[in-house]
């Protein structure tokens, strides 16, 4: 049988990529407390959250030749 407790204890975080280019991660117990979801138009979502930033990462481009 099929039981939230036991989802949340083989799967640990979630993650949210919207074609805005836009990726949300948070632990999957907790990521719809954290992140507020709104219907937008044309079947779109508006995502909202509050926090403070502790850390903010940069990441180059891959280089295929």
């Amino acid at each position: 049988m099929f039981t939230t407790v036991e989802f949340d204890s083989h799967i640990s975080f979630r993650s949210v990529k919207l074609d805005s280019g836009a990726i949300l991660t948070a632990e999957n117990a907790s990521f719809d407390d954290i992140f507020m979801q709104e219907a937008a138009d044309r079947g779109a979502v508006r995502f909202s959250t509050v926090g403070t930033v502790v850390q903010e990462n940069l990441r180059g481009r891959k280089v295929t030749m």
